[in-house]
């Protein structure tokens, strides 16, 4: 499986550089290395008071996924980062980034649509700043789970 992520991304990689030897290079980085991610769309709708929420607990009762949104229509290859906490149902706070999920989004296809993240830093939301979110996330070997 690991081997298909990696062709896949490599391909998309190269597509867009040309460079098929650093694409592969840079994809089998993408599929074994743990990868961090800034959340993207934070600050749309209601999305502040759940994040500002989510810091009360810690990571181990904070389940993130990376879900595939191939019929997202602003985004085809749109990825939502979808957060659950004790039990609750998925709260969609917000996406990656177009750059990040054009890459991915093939690769989370042959994963089922969704893998596991983690919550690494939840930023500002204090003195009326709004607060961001980081994450980070392992293809390989990544574990899926349900929204």
């Amino acid at each position: 499986m690991l081997k298909r992520i990696v062709c896949t991304i490599g391909n998309c990689i190269a597509t867009k550089t040309g460079n098929r030897s650093a694409a592969f290079r840079q994809a089998w980085s993408i599929a074994r290395a743990r990868q961090v991610a800034k959340v993207v769309g934070v600050t749309v709708g209601s999305r502040q008071e759940p994040l500002r929420r989510l810091a009360l607990y810690s990571r181990q009762q904070v389940r993130v996924a990376l879900v595939r949104e191939a019929g997202n229509p602003a985004d085809q290859n749109a990825v939502a980062v979808i957060v659950k906490v004790a039990g609750s149902r998925g709260y969609r706070i917000g996406y990656l980034a177009r750059e990040t999920a054009t890459i991915l989004a093939r690769a989370l296809d042959k994963l089922g649509g969704m893998v596991a993240a983690t919550v690494e830093e939840i930023t500002g939301g204090t003195a009326g700043l709004s607060a961001g979110l980081k994450i980070s996330y392992k293809m390989e070997g990544g574990v899926t789970m349900t929204a």
